[in-house]
């Protein structure tokens, strides 16, 4: 799904004139003062549309298409297909000035391995484009074009077969309120929020007060279930490829070792939006993917300092008293799309104890052992066994991916494991120079 932001005008909103390109990214005022606090309106709201606009089977070839001037209302959906290269049709929706309109287009091809390119224009109330663009892919792609009115008045979302035929939905998203620098939503104790990213340069703020000593544990995870189902075998086949890379450096590469390390960087670590995670993405038919919503990273920072930083999750003790700030960004170079931030508070742990030895039962020192929690691959934390080979850490409970590593190993193991209570887990670990 590529994407761009379209910030057109509404100074009074604190949108530039005529932004084309990267969305607006929140800059953090020194010492946090200068950021507007916003109250989020509803619990979880807003949120994306439901998967359920789009009708059942509305990629079907035996569908005559329509291609009339209908009316795109703020939350809906227009679905037809274009039959030929070169047909167009063009949607009329109404904007007030400084509103957004987040329009995600949908395409869908006629067989596997079908190719074609859309054409995507926004006119402004007189017929001026606004925006002019070509999206291009396989048999599934999309756009996800975050677009302010400069003015009041209506506009028309024009779409154009550039290169053969596609079915087709449009989704007007409209309960979201522009990003813009220097502004963070109250996340407060709510479970979920939801937001958006209009690119890779975007970023999204959420301010948290917590009382010292307290547990929070932050996820970050794109909000439509079909991508998040990707996202999860990205990681599956990225933790699969580590186990059976050669060297101490390719063992955990990208993965579990690199997260836990991106939680647990000092404040002095350089800034930027994390890791660069998995890469090869495919579709759920098995065929190459087209550019797909971003692989998300979250920074947590408070009490003068970066707690957390890269990870899709992060779970932290506030030191101290006051306001923590929770940054949501894409973990590199990636397209826009909505995601889910969910917060847990005061998180239950079990006491997890026990050995690691070799082959022959002789204890192994310095042996990583990185818990990564089920479905998602958490990285909740890393113990390392001592010279007696014994390690020791709490965790949340649940299922639970162990993968065993050392710099002396050529690779890395996997275990897996459920905690449910304080428990011994005896490991042992065979990978030899």
């Amino acid at each position: 799904m590529s994407a761009r932001a379209f910030l057109l005008g509404a100074a009074a909103v604190g949108l530039a004139l005529g932004v084309r390109g990267p969305g607006a990214r929140a800059q953090e005022p020194e010492g946090g003062s200068a950021w507007t606090r916003v109250l989020i309106d509803g619990d979880p709201r807003p949120s994306p549309r439901s998967e359920d606009v789009l009708p059942a089977g509305f990629a079907r070839r035996d569908v005559e298409p329509r291609l009339a001037a209908e009316v795109l209302e703020r939350n809906g959906a227009l679905t037809d297909r274009f039959s030929q290269a070169g047909q167009s049709v063009t949607y009329s929706f109404e904007a007030r000035a400084g509103e957004l309109s987040i329009l995600e287009l949908r395409t869908v091809g006629y067989t596997r391995g079908w190719s074609s390119a859309a054409r995507i224009r926004v006119l402004d109330p007189a017929g001026r484009p606004l925006v002019d663009d070509v999206e291009s892919g396989g048999t599934v792609y999309g756009d996800f074009l975050c677009f302010v009115a400069p003015m009041h008045g209506v506009y028309g979302y024009e779409l154009t077969a550039a290169r053969e035929s596609f079915c087709f939905a449009v989704v007007r998203h409209s309960d979201f309120a522009p990003n813009v620098p220097a502004r963070a939503f109250e996340l407060e104790r709510r479970d979920a929020v939801y937001g958006y990213l209009a690119d890779d340069a975007d970023r999204v703020t959420y301010a948290v007060e917590l009382e010292a000593g307290e547990d929070v544990a932050l996820r970050a995870l794109n909000a439509r279930a079909e991508v998040q189902r990707n996202k999860r075998l990205e990681r599956r086949e990225a933790l699969r490829g580590s186990l059976s890379g050669a060297g101490p450096a390719a063992a955990m590469a990208g993965m579990a070792r690199g997260m836990m390390d991106s939680m647990q960087r000092a404040a002095d670590a350089p800034s930027g939006g994390g890791d660069a995670a998995m890469r090869g993405r495919m579709s759920a038919r098995g065929e190459p993917a087209e550019p797909s919503q971003p692989d998300l990273a979250l920074e947590v920072e408070g009490a003068g300092r970066t707690l957390a930083r890269g990870s899709h999750f992060a779970w932290f003790t506030a030191p101290s008293a006051g306001t923590y700030w929770v940054h949501v960004n894409a973990a590199g170079p990636a397209e826009g799309g909505f995601f889910r931030l969910e917060q847990q508070r005061d998180v239950a742990t079990h006491a997890v104890r026990g050995r690691v030895a070799d082959l022959e039962d002789l204890p192994r020192a310095g042996v990583r052992v990185s818990f990564l929690r089920e479905p998602e691959l958490d990285p909740v934390g890393t113990a390392v066994s001592g010279e007696d080979g014994l390690y020791s850490i709490d965790v949340p409970p649940g299922a639970y991916a162990l993968v065993l590593s050392a710099d002396a190993a050529r690779r890395a193991e996997l275990v897996q494991v459920g905690i449910e209570r304080d428990r011994e887990v005896n490991l042992i670990f065979g990978g030899r120079p």
